[in-house]
């Protein structure tokens, strides 16, 4: 599994949170929760999110150096 981080620093991370989870929810399986979330894309891809009080932290998973390449441009 290869991963990618990411980390945006924001004040509202937790909206962003939500936001993100919702936007996706229509189309793939998500959980979130205040702090944390995470959309599953497919069995070999997925995006985990978490916040804190400074930022928005995104790790995006995939089987695959193409997948991840490909769903970096999809996040």
């Amino acid at each position: 599994m290869l991963i990618a981080t990411s980390r945006v620093l924001t004040s509202h991370g937790g909206r962003y949170l939500q936001q993100l989870c919702k936007h996706w929810s229509h189309r793939f399986e998500v959980e979130h929760g205040v702090d944390t979330g995470r959309i599953a894309f497919s069995a070999q891809s997925s995006l985990s999110l978490s916040r804190d009080d400074e930022a928005l932290t995104l790790v995006l998973s995939c089987a695959d150096a193409a997948g991840l390449e490909a769903m970096k441009g999809v996040v």
